[in-house]
């Protein structure tokens, strides 16, 4: 087993171009994730399919996003302002 400083899991990214940087992201379902997002100097509403619906992500500094990994594994695809992230 891992030992984990902390009981959400969580990863960086970055907003480059209305892209997320890294585009994939793992967590283990059922537990609780922050996405923490560094603006790109505009706002944006990010999406996650069945998980989170239009979140709003600052065009500064840094937005966390805070959801459950889904039960169910597999892909859900994220978007920004729509489009595929």
């Amino acid at each position: 087993p891992e030992l984990r400083a902390i009981d959400t899991e969580g990863v960086e990214v970055t907003l480059e171009n209305g892209r997320l940087n890294p585009e994939r992201l793992e967590g283990n379902p059922g537990e609780p994730f922050v996405m923490t997002i560094t603006g790109d100097g505009a706002e944006h509403q990010l999406a996650i399919e069945n998980v989170v619906d239009d979140e709003t992500i600052a065009a500064e500094g840094q937005t966390n996003v805070e959801f459950t990994v889904p039960e169910q594994p597999g892909e859900f695809t994220i978007t920004i302002d729509g489009n595929d992230a």
